[in-house]
């Protein structure tokens, strides 16, 4: 799987995560066409996401800040406020928090060798380990894998 140009589909996570269910906490957004078919809820059953990607800029939380450490979350994310605003990040926080409190298997996706691109990414794997959060990576050629299975009805 090579990432590959595309617009990445507007996500905002809904929160219905079962017990035991596989929730991706993280993902690298290089990777468009599997980040929009994960986000294509209604076809990829037993999957959940709580990334969180505000790319319209009609969306109530687009371009808004999140007062953190007097500052806004942008500090510790970009480095510097950034114009695309950072709420996104407060709303990720909470539904992972929430798939951690409901028992389910969270997921960080990796680029295929292993790696964590960009500062969003990097910015959630910090809050995971400072949280506490029990996670397992798997790399993007995996996870492919496992979408495909889950599509055609084949996973065990």
């Amino acid at each position: 799987v090579e990432s590959c140009p595309g617009t990445l589909l507007h996500a905002i996570p809904t929160g219905d995560y079962e017990p035991g269910t596989e929730v991706v906490v993280s993902f690298p957004g290089v990777h468009t066409f599997a980040w929009n078919l994960l986000h294509r809820s209604k076809l990829v059953k037993g999957i959940s996401a709580t990334c969180t990607f505000i790319s319209d800029e009609t969306h109530p939380a687009y371009g808004k800040h999140d007062k953190y450490e007097g500052g806004c979350h942008c500090d510790h994310i970009y480095g510097e406020r950034d114009d695309f605003g950072c709420s996104w990040y407060t709303i990720w926080m909470e539904k992972t928090r929430q798939a951690a409190q409901n028992s389910c298997k969270l997921i960080v996706v990796t680029t295929r060798d292993g790696s964590v691109p960009g500062k969003g990414q990097n910015a959630e794997l910090r809050f995971l380990k400072r949280e506490g959060l029990r996670y397992s990576l798997m790399n993007i050629e995996d996870f492919a894998s496992k979408l495909i299975e889950v599509l055609l009805g084949h996973e065990e």
